[in-house]
């Protein structure tokens, strides 16, 4: 298992208790958390920069299992691995008969396995059958696009991350009801407010957010 364990990558660690939670996602979080425990194939699926990351890392937490890149491991590393598995970004450099050998490999043993991805699988077209038949039969839970109190806290959360207290609610309001309601929008408008005021040494205020977004 030598070869095998040096394609296996280390994956960033986070805490249950720090993913938020809103109508977007509890049931995605309660497929992870409880579901886990009798279903052995999730497939979730969200936007980018959605949480996907942070709840399979509490996933992997839960089922003792590794992460894997498909495309640096080989057929023969794959009848080797004998854990639990997370696969992240599904369809990035895909390749299907590996893919289908692996989801078979896991279910032979009686692994669980858990692929996670920006698409729905039915929105993939496959090539080879068999996989979309394989990747169907997984369960299916999803993140939806954010609503305003996951968006309030993440965006509260992103800047308390750079140790930036926002005290006035009116400022965040502002923030949300002037970007494109995305995750990945957020992200960017805070990472923006958090430069200019650098840059320019001043404060966070709505008058300083109007002079960016």
């Amino acid at each position: 298992m030598n070869q095998l364990n040096l394609k296996l990558i280390n994956k960033k660690s986070y805490l249950e208790e720090d993913f938020l939670i809103s109508n977007s996602n509890e049931n995605a979080f309660k497929s992870i958390i409880e579901k886990s425990i009798k279903i052995n194939n999730i497939y979730l699926f969200g936007p980018n920069k959605s949480g996907k990351s942070h709840l399979a890392s509490i996933w992997l937490k839960k089922n003792n299992g590794v992460c894997i890149e498909l495309d640096k491991i080989t057929n023969k590393n794959i009848n080797e691995i004998n854990k639990n598995i997370l696969i992240e970004d599904i369809y990035e450099n895909i390749n299907e008969e590996k893919l289908f050998f692996l989801i078979n490999n896991i279910k032979e043993k009686n692994k669980k396995i858990l692929i996670t991805s920006n698409k729905k699988a039915l929105n993939y077209n496959f090539k080879l059958k068999d996989l979309s038949s394989r990747i169907k039969s997984f369960y299916f839970t999803e993140i939806k696009k954010p609503d305003d109190y996951l968006l309030m806290n993440l965006i509260i959360k992103l800047f308390n991350d750079k140790q930036i207290k926002i005290k006035d609610k009116k400022v965040i309001n502002y923030i949300i009801s002037h970007i494109d309601r995305t995750f990945d929008n957020v992200y960017l408008a805070v990472k923006k407010i958090d430069e200019y005021s650098l840059s320019n040494n001043r404060d966070i205020s709505i008058p300083l957010i109007k002079e960016i977004i």
